[in-house]
């Protein structure tokens, strides 16, 4: 970050910046407006809880609310994406996802 910073390409371009410190995981339970086949599908793999974080993402994918989520590898970025994806594939027949990296 802090090379960003000095870098005269992107001087000016960073309108904020916040760290924060790594702190311990705070599970929580999926979201209640998940659709039955999707809970279920967490249950057979285990999954009874999810990251604050996830869970936060997903309850604001389904009220279509736009997310960006930044945390380190490993910590669940897919699961809070694919999650509402997968609910919509089971809710509504003709949606549809495009995933763009």
């Amino acid at each position: 970050l802090a090379q960003l910073q000095a870098s005269p390409f992107y001087r000016g371009q960073l309108v904020y910046v916040h760290e924060t410190r790594p702190a311990a995981a705070q599970p929580q339970p999926p979201p209640s407006g998940l659709c039955p086949a999707v809970t279920g599908l967490l249950r057979h793999a285990g999954i009874e809880s999810l990251f604050s974080h996830q869970a936060a993402a997903v309850e604001q994918l389904l009220s279509r609310g736009h997310v960006m989520l930044a945390t380190p590898t490993a910590s669940g970025k897919s699961l809070a994406y694919n999650l509402p994806v997968l609910h919509a594939a089971a809710t509504q027949p003709e949606a549809r996802a495009m995933y763009i990296f």
